[in-house]
């Protein structure tokens, strides 16, 4: 495993984290100023939206666009 991806849509912010496997541990990807997060295996940056369907159900949708180049 390479990089793995932590989901929590339980709370109102959804909790969306992706490690990335370092020399020794795992290394979370710190999200830009708009929430998106590095995913290198995919080669983009992700983010997750809820959105609201009726009073207790939502749907969510992953968002991608082209990594930025470091």
């Amino acid at each position: 495993v390479r990089e793995f991806w932590l989901v929590d849509a339980r709370p109102a912010q959804i909790r969306f984290l992706v490690f990335t496997r370092g020399a020794i541990d795992w290394v979370e990807s710190p999200p830009d100023a708009e929430g998106f997060r590095p995913a290198p295996l995919l080669g983009r940056s992700l983010r997750i939206k809820r959105i609201p369907v009726g009073s207790v159900l939502g749907r969510y949708e992953v968002e991608s666009r082209t990594a930025a180049r470091t």
